[in-house]
């Protein structure tokens, strides 16, 4: 059995059916040779109901076409679990999965509630069975009890969810969005949660949504992949470096086993394209010094803590006690005093890390945001 498994795919909104399908025309070979291949579609298709949610960051949205050329190129199954399902309301993410099914692709990661979002995808593919578990980082567009949207990363319900994959499935996949955005490595967080799905029962991980592309593992032979790269995304607008480079992974199963193969490819670097790279000299020892990283526990903490240093202006300005942008900005850059207290910020650190104070503050917060 060979399954396909590619990234982000957000062409935004185009209507000349041509143009995508000619975009994604090198995948189409790809996409033949293998048994099942599922993308992660990253916006939800417009509709009549469309009404932007209230959330920090883009609200996106494709339309029909855009899901009509993915079948057409050969895929079968779309993720849904991500930070933009939801971006248009519950309305149209809820057309969103109607109209795929009507297309003829499977969709798992989102639904009616987080009941229906959390459910484990089957497919019988010849004489084996594949489970597919679809979940992402809790931003703006998880499901609730009552309400649509993505299957939420709750490594509680994530075992769950194995256990029950593993009784009734040859091979289980867990795809998961989550990550770090234009950061090439997994936190050591990730890491350890990875290998926690693998000790459940999965077969394999794969993230993707850092808008860059990571290494790989095998952790107890079982191949953990920490992230796709973009594939097709944000409507050919100009960008450069990593934004533009990303590869699909081809996992092919023998006799309980699992093999990799990555396909690396350029996407919108020069036109509105999907390339396959033929020279992989450069991806290929790329790919071996994440891998050297990522294997060196101590390499990958000191390169998560030199990032989160390098990164960390967007963090202090929420703490910064000023509504004024510009006055944050200023305080930012040292021009006026920053306003912040030690104290306070222990207090915050407090309500952040502490389960029980955390539970309370993000009940606070979203009482206050609606």
């Amino acid at each position: 059995m060979k399954i396909l498994i590619a990234g982000d795919y957000y062409p935004g909104i185009i209507d000349n059916k041509n143009t995508i399908e000619d975009a994604l025309k090198e995948l189409r070979a790809v996409c033949n040779e293998s048994d099942y291949s599922i993308i992660n579609f990253e916006s939800p298709i417009s509709s009549q109901w469309d009404k932007p949610i209230a959330k920090c960051g883009p609200a996106l949205k494709s339309n029909e076409v855009a899901a009509r050329c993915l079948y057409e190129t050969g895929f079968n199954c779309v993720t849904l679990a991500n930070n933009h399902v939801l971006d248009q309301g519950e309305r149209t993410l809820l057309h969103t999965i109607t109209l795929f099914d009507k297309i003829g692709l499977d969709t798992v990661g989102a639904g009616e509630n987080i009941q229906d979002s959390g459910k484990v995808l089957y497919k019988k593919i010849g004489d084996e069975t594949l489970a597919i578990i679809n979940c992402c980082e809790k931003e703006f567009s998880v499901a609730t009890e009552n309400h649509p949207g993505a299957n939420p990363l709750n490594p509680v319900q994530q075992f769950y969810s194995i256990n029950e994959a593993r009784k009734k499935a040859d091979y289980v996949i867990v795809i998961v969005h989550g990550g770090h955005e234009h950061y090439p490595l997994p936190s050591p967080r990730m890491k350890e949660l990875y290998h926690f799905f693998i000790d459940c029962g999965a077969d394999s991980v794969i993230n993707h949504h850092q808008h860059c592309y990571s290494g790989y593992e095998f952790y107890k032979d079982k191949p953990i992949i920490y992230g796709l790269g973009n594939l097709l995304f944000d409507g050919g607008k100009r960008h450069s470096g990593r934004w533009n480079e990303g590869y699909v992974v081809q996992l092919s199963t023998d006799k309980g086993q699992i093999s990799i193969d990555l396909i690396p490819y350029e996407q919108c670097k020069n036109d509105f394209s999907v390339r396959l790279i033929k020279d992989q000299t450069d991806f290929k020892l790329e790919i071996k010094r994440l891998n050297n990283i990522i294997s060196n526990q101590q390499l990958l903490i000191q390169n998560f803590n030199e990032w989160t240093s390098e990164n960390k202006g967007s963090y202090r300005s929420c703490c910064i006690p000023y509504d004024n942008r510009f006055l944050r900005k200023a305080a930012n850059l040292g021009w006026i005093p920053d306003g912040l207290d030690r104290d306070h910020l222990l207090q915050m650190l407090n309500y952040v890390q502490c389960e029980a104070h955390r539970d309370l503050f993000i009940s606070f917060l979203q009482s206050k945001c609606q």
